[in-house]
């Protein structure tokens, strides 16, 4: 496949028809495990999306281009945009679900609205948005997930609640991952260490989060980490990933304590 082919069987028909797109080599043992699931899935669904297969051993500027640093990795196509993907070999009916979570009112433009509300740190209007999306598909459950991440610190329980079935794969599956950390986070009552310096600004942090002061969570939350990289047996670390992508991947906050972790981490 060339170049110009891609962009108009990929690229421009994604912008009518969902497009799956599966990188993969001959080479590659869990390619071959991967490849008849996908194709028994678009046979089953046939008209609803279209596969395509990319070898990267002769697109290799494709791998280079969508930054496929291993194999297999598929990606879901939408509009022109990499709207999800994974990688590995996984089962086909977690592809499926996954499918089906991503292919769920993603065209809807008030979904795609409050996923950029969500992104740019503006939480307040998404939830917005998103309540009102629910309130006429309640079973959309990429507004659901997102809904939940963006509502943790207040009501850790529904949000846990709402993510319970959700597979940790791709976007869907990371964001529901997130609530599930955050949902613990939310609820800690005190540390078993709540005599040490980490655990006084650990629970400073889970105050702050509760009260919607994100940038002060993640002050509180490095600074424990700076006085024992080992508190709470490392869990720490994931928390701070977790408000990562609870904070949106283009806001302010996001930006900065990002850099401030790479510096740490």
């Amino acid at each position: 496949m060339e170049k110009h082919n891609f962009d108009t069987d990929v690229i421009k028909r994604s912008f009518t028809t969902p497009v799956l797109v599966d990188f993969w080599a001959p080479w590659c043992g869990a390619c071959s495990i991967l490849s008849p699931a996908l194709e028994l899935l678009h046979e089953r669904h046939r008209g609803e999306w279209v596969l395509v297969k990319i070898n990267v051993e002769k697109y290799a500027f494709l791998a280079e281009k969508y930054r496929v640093n291993s194999i297999p990795t598929v990606m879901l196509f939408i509009d022109g945009e990499i709207v999800d993907s994974f990688a590995g070999a996984i089962p086909g009916h977690v592809i499926e679900a996954w499918l089906r979570n991503n292919l769920s009112g993603r065209a809807d433009a008030n979904l795609k609205e409050a996923e950029m509300l969500y992104r740019t740190g503006q939480r307040e209007k998404s939830v917005q948005k998103l309540s009102r999306i629910l309130e006429e598909s309640p079973n959309n459950r990429r507004a659901e997930v997102l809904y939940a991440l963006q509502t943790v610190a207040q009501d850790p329980s529904r949000a846990k609640e709402i993510v319970s079935n959700i597979e940790p794969v791709g976007f869907i599956g990371e964001m529901a991952e997130a609530v599930r950390v955050l949902s613990q986070f939310s609820e800690t009552k005190k540390s078993s260490e709540e005599n040490s310096d980490a655990a006084a600004h650990f629970m400073a942090s889970v105050v702050a989060f509760r009260s919607g002061q994100t940038g002060k969570a993640f002050q509180e939350l490095i600074e424990a980490f700076r006085i024992d990289k080992n508190f709470m047996d490392g869990k720490v670390r994931e928390i701070l990933a977790a408000l990562l992508i609870y904070s949106g991947e283009e806001s302010g906050i996001a930006e900065k304590y990002r850099k401030e972790l790479l510096r740490i981490l």
